[in-house]
């Protein structure tokens, strides 16, 4: 059927039906539209009598068709251009993200569905930031591969939707960021970066105007990292060029796209030849009638700047100097205290101010470190958050008499950040208001933990020392009975005498070395044989074995009678002679096994009758380590063996 004498399903469609109709087909891969599929020709019909944006790619050059609706969406470098030509052609700049999805609906692979899909295209001038919402439906035709003969587009643009919700979006995060900063470049860093991060640009920096030098000194910066940063260049405002610098002072934002194809003299100043900054926009700050203060844009190529993009620029630059302000006056305010807290942090005693609420309004140095925390970390919190609930709960009963009006004095447990017990002497006084009304309370604490620390360690003290006195004084009367018992004459008694209570002052000056926590079994034999002969007469071989002081004290007298003997009949009162000390760990590492063995000495027999230093060692092992000790008088040589359980202190 031929309307007016054209194919009727060409009729009407406005400007693009017109365009369709006068197209010549002919020189196409699609040819005449009598030739055309029945699927493409209904498609084509529904396409120009729509007011919804739809397009058409047909074919596997992908041919383009669309309407009117479609046609607004797209600049003059693509319209009409587009029309009968390929989609590649005139889409190169997006075919990489919608050749794939074209593909796979051409693929027989069905229908897809793309929502708020970011598509910059080339349009009116430049490449624009544009979202689409959009579905890639499959058009049958029989004659072609996979049964599918072109794809049908229907899509609305949502950019202006989708920049509003990005713009409130980033406007709400700065905001909230801002709120809670109170450092003025802390406040620049965070609007540079969110702003950079929305728009996609490589740089933003913030420059205050020095009026008396006519510059502009760049603060702060933020880099996607690669543009250098612009913090502390300083450029001459006259590198603008009179007529931007104008346009700045009048509050202007300028939107330079191309500095280099730009013919308005700007940016040309010594030093300014940054291959960061090839588009530049700039939103002036102006303040009581003058340039305060410039926020930048950059990129390091040309940019079409979108209105959306100064738009969203001039909102971010309004807002951080209205928090830059807010954040030095706040600054001001915290210099005109810091005076007050240099003397209260003079004083090394906690000093606080607590408001009505229980609040702290101000803390010093040495009360914030007793608190583990920064001043800053404590004023605005309530006490019994800061001191816990227990803590809290003790004090309580004070805290309401101060805040009735009277001063209290009393003794409080505190516990540390790392959980250790500790006490004041704490003093509450009344906070009176200009009426005279109780508006909180001051509070002057002195930490007693040390004193009281070191009069119980005085008590322990001397405790300690009246036990080991009492131990010492035991130990000498028990081997002076001993030693006396068992001498035939007073030299002897005396030599015998002496050389036990060396043994036990060796021992005495290794635990005292150890704090009286104990001692290596090594360090107890070494120190028991060095004396008496030269080191390669003797051979010590164990491992590490960790004695309590009664043990070590025990070991050092047998080992000392061990050893006097091997020096006075044993394998050390002749040449070559030696002597072998061994010890292991057994069951686990809580029983001892150690072994005293002479070998090269004189010959050797059991005694006719024991003695002392025997009966030493036996009775020591039996009592002081609950083990046993054997002697063993055979003709090689002499040897002991004890065992003894380590009480699970290996």
């Amino acid at each position: 059927m031929r309307v007016d004498g054209t194919v009727g399903f060409l009729a009407g469609g406005g400007e693009m039906g017109a365009r369709m109709r006068a197209h010549d087909w002919d020189a196409t891969p699609l040819g005449a539209p009598e030739g055309w599929p029945q699927s493409l020709r209904t498609v084509v019909r529904i396409l120009l009598t729509t007011n919804h944006p739809m397009f058409v790619f047909w074919g596997p050059d992908h041919i383009c068709l669309y309407n009117d609706a479609y046609r607004a969406s797209i600049g003059p470098e693509k319209h009409p251009a587009m029309l009968g030509a390929r989609g590649r052609d005139m889409l190169g700049e997006i075919w990489h993200i919608i050749g794939p999805q074209i593909a796979k609906v051409l693929a027989g692979e069905g229908a897809t569905w793309h929502e708020d899909q970011r598509l910059p295209i080339i349009r009116h001038g430049g490449l624009e930031e544009v979202y689409w919402t959009y579905s890639y439906s499959p058009i049958d035709d029989d004659a072609s591969p996979n049964g599918v003969g072109g794809v049908l587009v229907v899509c609305t643009e949502t950019t202006g939707r989708v920049m509003t919700e990005r713009r409130a979006k980033v406007l709400l995060e700065i905001g909230d960021l801002m709120r809670i900063s109170t450092d003025p470049h802390q406040v620049m860093d965070v609007a540079a970066a969110a702003l950079g991060r929305h728009l996609g640009v490589a740089g933003v920096g913030y420059g205050e105007i020095d009026a008396a030098r006519q510059a502009v000194e760049f603060v702060r910066d933020w880099t996607d990292g690669t543009v250098s940063s612009l913090a502390g260049a300083t450029w001459p405002l006259e590198v603008f060029g009179p007529e931007l610098l104008a346009e700045l002072r009048a509050g202007r934002t300028l939107r330079i796209d191309d500095l280099a194809a730009d013919p308005r003299p700007v940016l040309q100043g010594p030093g300014l030849a940054d291959p960061g900054l090839r588009a530049l926009l700039a939103v002036p700050l102006i303040r009581t009638g003058h340039l305060t203060a410039i926020l930048f844009a950059h990129e390091p190529k040309a940019r079409r700047w979108a209105d959306a993009d100064a738009s969203l620029a001039e909102d971010v630059a309004a807002r951080t100097w209205d928090a830059v302000e807010r954040a030095r006056a706040e600054a001001a305010e915290r210099e005109s205290e810091r005076h007050l807290r240099a003397i209260t942090d003079a004083i090394p005693v906690p000093i606080a101010v607590v408001d009505r609420r229980e609040v702290y309004e101000f803390v010093n140095r040495a009360a914030a470190e007793r608190m583990r925390r920064t001043p800053e970390q404590v004023v605005g919190r309530p006490v019994r958050e800061i001191i816990g609930d227990a803590n809290y709960q003790v004090r309580k009963p004070y805290i309401d008499r101060a805040l009735a009006g009277e001063g209290v004095r009393f003794d409080a447990p505190w516990t540390d950040g790392r959980g250790n017990p500790r006490f004041h002497v704490i003093q509450y006084l009344p906070r009176r208001g200009d009426g005279g009304a109780v508006d909180g309370y001051y509070l002057v604490s002195v930490d007693i933990t040390e004193r009281r620390a070191a009069e119980e360690h005085r008590r322990m003290l001397i405790g300690e020392l009246n036990h080991r006195v009492k131990n010492t004084l035991a130990s000498v009367r028990a081997i002076a009975n001993l030693t006396l018992q068992g001498a035939t004459s007073f030299a002897e008694a005396r030599a015998g005498f002496e050389g036990r209570l060396q043994a036990l002052a060796r021992t005495h000056d290794v635990l005292t070395a150890e704090a009286w926590a104990g001692a290596d079994l090594l360090v107890i034999a070494t120190a028991a044989v060095e004396h008496l002969a030269g080191g390669d007469r003797f051979r010590l071989d164990g491992p590490a074995v960790r004695l309590p002081p009664r043990a070590a004290l025990c070991f050092a007298m047998v080992l000392h009678e061990l050893a006097t003997n091997a020096a006075k009949y044993g394998a050390l009162s002749v040449p070559g002679g030696r002597v072998e000390a061994a010890w292991s760990l057994e069951e686990g590492g809580t029983r001892l096994r150690f072994c005293w063995s002479e070998r090269g000495g004189p010959k050797v027999s059991a005694p006719r009758r024991q003695g002392f230093g025997s009966l030493l060692i036996q009775r020591s092992v039996a009592y002081e380590l609950k083990g046993q000790a054997s002697l063993h008088f055979d003709e090689r040589g002499f040897t002991c063996r004890i065992e003894a359980p380590l009480a699970g202190q290996p």
